[in-house]
């Protein structure tokens, strides 16, 4: 139950990087916990999620960068490296970071394993803030972990030992006088309701109620896949030799999930930070020149095989041009043999089809001298009959002019015929001229005879 001092709860997971944390507070998410207001995004790295508030983990790379430090430096964090000042103003902003991320969720999953190294900073904070703090220890093979640094941020395995060792001492001497259970991440994933009820029995903490809707959301969040690395994995090899000092830590932590924490083991785990702080003078330079020199072998490591594959492609790909340059080529060749036997080809179908040109131009002019000799004649023909044309119209007009003539000749003769007829002298001579017609025409009868 929670202490009467504090009515809201937080469940901090601490662990060293690459060692489950993210999939642990993934259980206590689902499970029904709350999570930050800004929550870090999944990445190639995490691909389901790391369940960091985004502002916290700024606020701690702001403060180690204060005290000269960095996530990935193997040597404690001394409080004397701040000003009072200081202090106060990351306190001001610790309580800004929890107040804006958490604020008013009676449970939380508090996450970032850079607070390993600043529990004495983040303890009092999380309490100023009205919150009971439960901690969660989680750890894994520290190989494991030192092949996970060692792909994702290129760090050699014996410097990621050596921060493993930093890390796991730090978070346990801090948390011994609070509420806490050790977590390994091969239990996590091999059986994660044992895990729960772990934390159930070992903590004063009110968990969700497990519904099944939330097992199966679990189940399929700790995927098989979410595990690169594994003890018999490359380096990582059942019976490599680790630094005593690691191993030692390792057998403790793996003894405390098993059959609860030994307070025995306490003065073994002093006696080793212990040894690991009065020998850190005498190797820290070596250590530190060792690590800085690593990036530009990796690197140099890293442009050699980049330049390698990149000379291998360019090979391949002059090989695949030459032998399109070859095929073109050989193409190429074909080509021109039929161009000529096309151009030879050509050259005499277009002596042929010149003459054949000249022999139809040349019929084509005959027949139209042909045609321009009918239209001559025709032409001829043509004046000939408008010649003949003007002629005949000159006879009509002179015949029409005789016409009237004799139209106006012949309408006077039967004027003075009709004034004679009326006269008294035709009258009186009229046998005269009956008798004369008479003589005509006997005459004319003997003539026939």
């Amino acid at each position: 139950m929670p202490s009467e001092k504090y009515e809201r709860q937080c469940a901090v997971v601490l662990g060293m990087h690459r060692s489950g944390t993210s999939a642990l507070s993934g259980v206590l998410a689902h499970l029904g916990c709350g999570t930050p207001r800004s929550i870090a995004p999944a990445d190639e790295n995490n691909q389901r999620g790391y369940f960091e508030s985004i502002p916290l983990w700024k606020l701690s790379e702001d403060i180690l960068e204060a005290a000269g430090s960095k996530w990935d430096d193997w040597r404690p964090v001394s409080p004397e490296a701040f000003t009072p000042e200081q202090w106060a103003a990351f306190s001001k902003r610790a309580q800004w970071v929890l107040n804006h991320e958490f604020q008013d969720q009676p449970l939380f999953v508090l996450k970032d394993p850079r607070m390993c190294r600043l529990l004495s900073f983040w303890l009092p904070e999380i309490q100023a803030f009205g919150y009971q703090a439960h901690f969660v220890l989680t750890y894994r093979h520290p190989m494991e972990v030192a092949a996970s640094l060692a792909r994702r941020n290129d760090l050699v395995p014996e410097y990621g030992l050596l921060m493993w060792l930093h890390y796991v001492l730090q978070a346990e001497r801090a948390t011994r006088s609070v509420k806490r259970v050790f977590i390994s991440y091969n239990s996590i994933l091999k059986d994660w309701r044992q895990v729960v009820d772990q934390m159930r029995a070992g903590l004063d903490l009110t968990l969700p109620v497990l519904s099944d809707e939330s097992a199966a959301t679990i189940d399929d969040f700790l995927s098989a896949k979410l595990r690169r690395f594994e003890i018999a994995d490359g380096m990582v090899q059942e019976g490599h030799a680790l630094p005593v000092w690691v191993q030692r830590c390792h057998e403790i932590f793996e003894s405390w999930t098993q059959a609860g924490e030994d307070p025995d083991d306490h003065a073994e785990l002093d006696r080793i930070a212990h040894e690991l702080t009065v020998a850190t003078p005498a190797f820290e330079t070596l250590v530190e020149m060792t690590h800085a020199a690593i990036p530009a072998q990796i690197r140099a490591a890293e442009d050699l095989a980049a330049a390698e594959a990149e000379t291998c492609r360019l090979q391949n790909a002059l090989s695949v041009l030459q032998s399109k340059f070859d095929n073109q080529s050989a193409e190429l060749l074909q080509t021109a043999g039929d161009l000529k036997a096309v151009q030879a080809t050509l050259k005499k179908q277009q002596t042929e089809h010149a003459q054949e040109i000249v022999d139809q131009t040349s019929k084509a002019l005959q027949a139209f001298q042909q045609q321009q000799d009918k239209l001559e004649k025709i032409a001829a023909e043509r004046d000939s009959a408008w010649q003949e044309h003007q002629e005949t119209l000159e006879q009509v007009r002179n015949l029409k002019c005789s016409l009237d003539a004799a139209i106006q000749q012949s309408a006077m003769l039967e004027h003075v015929n009709i004034v004679m007829s009326q006269s008294t002298s035709w009258r009186v001579t009229q046998p005269l001229r009956r008798l004369g017609q008479l003589v005509k025409i006997g005459k004319h009868t003997r003539n026939h005879d």
